[in-house]
C-alpha cells in the first residue's frame, strides 16, 4: 500500500470549514506512519509552526491516514482497528478525551476522513469502502448510515462531503 501524508488545516476552507468566506488557519495536522500518528502545531500564516500541541491521551491505532478538523473536533482514519478515532479539539488547548468509537466500524483500514459538524464519512480498504454516520460534538457517533445502493469500486483513498 502507498503512503501518503494528509495534512488538515482547522478553519480552512475544504477542511470542515466550507463556504468562500475568507477564514483563519489556526492549527495543522499530520498524520504519520509512527507513534504518536498524529502531530497537531498550531500554525499562523505569514509566521509559521507554533509548538507542538501534546499527544492525545489515547493515540490512533497504526498508520494515520487522513485526517480532518471541525471547529470542535478532530478526526484521523487509520491502519488498525477502529479505524478512525475522533477527538474534541480546542485551538490553543489541544486534544480532549477520545470520543467512544463507532457501534458499526468501518471494515478493513481506515485510508481517508471527512468530518462535518454533523457528519463523519471514512473511507476504508474493504467493502463497501466507505461507512458514514451522524456525529455530533460532544457526544459521538450515532448509529452508521445504511450503504450506497452502488457500491464504489475499490478502497475508498479519498473521501470529502461537498458542503454548499
Amino acid at each position: 500500500m502507498a503512503f501518503t501524508t494528509d495534512v488538515a488545516l482547522l478553519g480552512a476552507a475544504g477542511a470542515g470549514g466550507g463556504g468562500s468566506e475568507p477564514q483563519t488557519i489556526t492549527d495543522i495536522a499530520v498524520g504519520h506512519p509512527y507513534g504518536p500518528n498524529l502531530s497537531v502545531y498550531p500554525f499562523t500564516s505569514g509566521v509559521g509552526f507554533g509548538v507542538k500541541y501534546s499527544n492525545p491521551a489515547t493515540a490512533p491505532t497504526g498508520q494515520s491516514w487522513g485526517v480532518a478538523f471541525t471547529s470542535t473536533d478532530i478526526a484521523v482514519s487509520h491502519q488498525s482497528s477502529p479505524y478512525v478515532s475522533v477527538y474534541p479539539f480546542t485551538t490553543g488547548v489541544g486534544f480532549g478525551t477520545k470520543y467512544a468509537n463507532p457501534s458499526t466500524l468501518p471494515i478493513g483500514a481506515g485510508l481517508s476522513v471527512a468530518l462535518t459538524s454533523t457528519d463523519i464519512a471514512v473511507g476504508h480498504s474493504s467493502s463497501p469502502y466507505v461507512s458514514v454516520y451522524p456525529f455530533t460534538t460532544g457526544v459521538g457517533f450515532g448509529t452508521k448510515y445504511a450503504n450506497p445502493a452502488t457500491l464504489p469500486i475499490d478502497a475508498g483513498y479519498a473521501v470529502n462531503f461537498r458542503l454548499v
